[in-house]
């Protein structure tokens, strides 16, 4: 960091020559060469340099001589020691009990693992045991039921519908040649399909050719296992929603 002189210049200093009359003082500031102290360093270089050879780093011993410590120093001492010793076995406590924590926590998750095990075993057993009955239902299925019918309710009939609880219902169409035939005492076929071997209850019901739909009554039948179980029901005997006449047989 460079400065600038600044040199101070009395021009004019005088005490008082006679009465009444003052010295007067006028100051005034010179600018000298910036490059002044540059050139300084650089004339004195050498000088400067030898002036640093000349720091050295000493190093001085003393001797002094130790006290033995006092019975209150030693106390204290003591102290320290059994609060340092207090310390490690604090945390050597707090590392076992983390431990036997951590221990715990794998021997829960271990036990829990083996009850998950033990359930999925259970389960798959239960799903093989319903696989099996399923595939000897479906393999042996021999019970089947076949629903007849006689009589023409309705002379504006255009299909009989056969309600049942496993499905939508069977639409059977009736053409000119079905109604007269049923009109005449002959019997059709609504339903024949294999059922499960129990009691069974059907609604049945007549499709007008305007599309609305008039209720016949239901017929109730049980249907004997590994057996065809026909019904016969009479459509004309019709009195809604009582249940219809019907004449059940197996083979």
């Amino acid at each position: 960091m460079s400065a600038i002189p600044v040199l101070l210049l009395l021009l004019a200093a005088s005490s008082t020559n006679g009465p009444g009359e003052t010295a007067t003082v006028q100051v005034e500031r010179q600018e000298l060469d910036s490059t002044e102290s540059l050139r300084f360093l650089r004339e004195n270089r050498e000088f400067l340099r030898g002036q640093l050879d000349r720091l050295r780093t000493r190093s001085e011993w003393r001797t002094s001589e130790a006290r033995e410590l006092s019975a209150h120093q030693q106390w204290l001492r003591g102290l320290d020691r059994d609060l340092d010793a207090a310390r490690d076995s604090l945390g050597g406590e707090g590392d076992g009990t983390r431990g036997r924590d951590l221990l715990h926590r794998i021997e829960a998750l271990a036990t829990i693992e083996t009850r998950l095990d033990h359930l999925d075993s259970l389960l798959t057993a239960q799903a093989g045991r319903l696989h099996a009955i399923e595939r000897d239902y479906l393999d042996r299925q021999e019970t089947a039921l076949a629903l007849l019918a006689t009589g023409l309710p309705d002379d504006e009939a255009v299909a009989i519908l056969v309600h049942h609880v496993d499905g939508d219902p069977v639409r059977v169409a009736l053409d000119d040649v079905s109604r007269e035939a049923l009109r005449r005492g002959a019997i059709a076929t609504l339903l024949h399909d294999f059922v499960e071997p129990r009691l069974h209850e059907l609604g049945l019901s007549v499709e007008r050719s305007d599309g609305s739909t008039h209720e016949l009554g239901s017929v109730r039948v049980r249907a004997v296992r590994d057996r065809l179980t026909f019904v016969q029901v009479d459509l004309e005997s019709a009195d809604p929603p009582s249940t219809l006449k019907s004449e059940a047989w197996a083979r």
